[in-house]
Parts: C-alpha cells; structure tokens; sequence
C-alpha cells in the first residue's frame, strides 16, 4: 500500500495518507486551476430556429463555468491536471509557471482507453516525461480525485 484517500462523512473530502508521511487535507491535490471553463451561450431567449453560429457576436454571452483544471503543490512547483475540451473524460498534466503568465508545460497526459492486458482489463493510459517517483505519485492521486470529482459533477 502506497497511500490511503480516507474519505469523510462530512462536506469536506477527508485526508490523504501516504506513506512515510503525515496525513493531509485531500483538498490540497484538487486546489483551483488557472484555467476556467468557459462556454458560449445565447443573451435572448428568440422564438425561432437559430444556431448560435450564426448569431451575431454581440447577443452572445461568455458563462463561466467551474474550473477545468485543478491545481497541486510538490516541492514548490505548482502542477495543474486541465482537463480537455473535446474529450471531457481525458487529461492533460501541466507544470504550471509561477508567474501565471503562459499556458506552462505539458509533462503527462491521461487518456481513457478500455481494453485488456496480460494483467487484467485496462481503464485508462498514462503517459509521462518526468523522472521523479514523488511527482508521479502526486500526480496519480490529484488525477484520481479529479476523476472522481467530474463523475460526481462536483
């Protein structure tokens, strides 16, 4: 056993242990991202047929929606798991720049794959350009708690 997500009957998410380390807040691996999500959606109500591509600009509105990625710490650095706009079921890992002035790196991606392996049947594919075994685990624990958090639309 690697690490424990202990889940809380309360409204937050509970604690995250990991071992050889002090338990903490699992809140802290799904922090707010840069990067909100925002969709297109019409500014009247029209009482005909009319898609909003061909509405002219100024009757559309941008809504915000709740953010498409989710940030975690490691060592200082700031990593953000974004998830992708064609495909809401699939994720791309980010190391974030300090400054917040640039879209940052892409140094893994997740997607969902379904298909068996000498192992036993496979979910989802991870692939990765980092060395460090601590980013690695951090990074499959906040993936697991976004995953789960867009399942429950939360």
């Amino acid at each position: 056993m690697v690490a424990v997500f202990d889940w809380s009957t309360d409204l937050y998410l509970g604690l995250c242990t990991v071992k050889d380390r002090q338990p903490f807040a699992m809140a802290m691996l799904v922090l707010p991202g840069s990067t909100p999500r925002q969709v297109l959606k019409p500014a009247f109500n029209y009482n005909f047929p009319l898609s909003p591509c061909c509405l002219p600009e100024k009757t559309m509105l941008i809504v915000r929606l709740p953010r498409s990625s989710r940030a975690f710490f490691l060592n200082g650095a700031k990593f953000e798991w974004r998830r992708l706009r064609e495909d809401q079921l699939n994720y791309d890992l980010y190391h974030a720049p300090q400054n917040q002035n640039g879209p940052g790196v892409r140094i893994a991606s997740f997607r969902t794959v379904d298909q068996a392996t000498p192992l036993g049947p496979a979910h989802g594919f991870l692939q990765y350009n980092f060395v460090q075994p601590a980013l690695l685990l951090e990074a499959l624990l906040a993936l697991s708690l976004n995953r789960w958090l867009d399942m429950h639309a939360m």
